[in-house]
């Protein structure tokens, strides 16, 4: 591939991965994590979890260039597939449960 479909292929990573991080349900989980137990743990919890956001993301960019591409692309389709059915699966309990 190309420089562009390089760079693409990163931006359109950037752009899918940031809600994950940073999407409503971690909003709404500060929300209710402040209104629980206080600022001061709720900022200590957050702080825990980008520390270990930003190891965990920076050993895997290390990893991807040791890594091939083919290698990546599989695991990412798997992972993939797998949240695919955490979804059925969450949709078919609040079904039968309604």
């Amino acid at each position: 591939p190309n420089q562009l479909q390089k760079n693409s292929s990163k931006a359109l990573a950037a752009v899918i991965g940031t809600p994950l991080i940073t999407g409503p349900a971690a909003i709404t989980a500060i929300i209710i994590s402040t209104s629980d137990y206080g600022i001061l743990q709720t900022s200590t919890a957050i702080a825990i979890v980008l520390a270990f956001t930003l190891v965990l993301l920076y050993a895997l960019s290390t990893r991807s260039k040791m890594k091939g591409e083919t290698a990546i692309q599989v695991l990412s389709t798997i992972l993939g597939l797998v949240t695919i059915a955490w979804g059925i699966d969450f949709i078919r309990t609040g079904l039968l449960l309604a």
